[in-house]
């Protein structure tokens, strides 16, 4: 089970471990707060974990040693938050805040550049660092979680509302002359 947490490294666990509680392997150096970011396998046999990031690179870890092995420019504007790998052959699909999607294949003949990824994961360290010292972040991880969980209430109730209204559309009576005042619980 690969999973990615808001604002967190990226963690595998074993689904068929009796104790799930505790990770088996743990892909650091990337961003992930500002929107959701896919995570996935990558490889023939599934040999690498590859992310998207704010940062606007792709990252590619190898699965067992958790190096980053490969760091791609995926996103001019910053963030490359959707990553599909073909299910059989070596391509990968990225798309971030660019207006495009970009396939990516293992073609190049240019040494991986170590330093650059050092200097981006240290940047991003940094960031997530900052960012958490700052109480008063505006879409910090509580406000976001409450703003998204009334949004989707209240979606909820208008698609019930909606629903009864066209159930019940012969027995209204005083409700179609006046404006219907909606309560939403706290």
């Amino acid at each position: 089970l690969l999973v990615s947490y808001n604002d967190e490294d990226i963690y595998l666990f074993d689904a068929n471990s009796s104790s799930n509680a505790k990770y088996i392997h743990r892909y650091k150096g990337h961003r992930n707060s500002m929107t959701v970011k896919g995570v996935n396998f990558y490889g023939p046999r599934s040999e690498f974990v590859v992310s998207g990031s704010d940062c606007g690179h792709v990252f590619l870890w190898d699965k067992e040693t958790e190096s980053i092995v490969q760091l791609l420019e995926g996103d001019v504007t910053g963030v490359v938050n959707c990553l599909e790998p073909h299910p059989y052959h070596p391509f990968l699909a990225t798309s971030g805040l660019d207006h495009d999607v970009k396939i990516w294949t293992p073609t190049s003949n240019e040494p991986v550049d170590f330093d650059k990824i050092e200097s981006v994961v240290l940047a991003n360290d940094r960031e997530r660092d900052e960012e958490r010292r700052r109480p008063d972040y505006p879409l910090n991880g509580d406000l976001l979680r409450f703003m998204v969980n009334h949004i989707a209430r209240r979606r909820l109730r208008r698609t019930e509302s909606d629903a009864e209204e066209g159930i019940d559309e012969d027995d209204s009576s005083s409700e179609e002359n006046g404006e219907r005042v909606q309560c939403y619980p706290s």
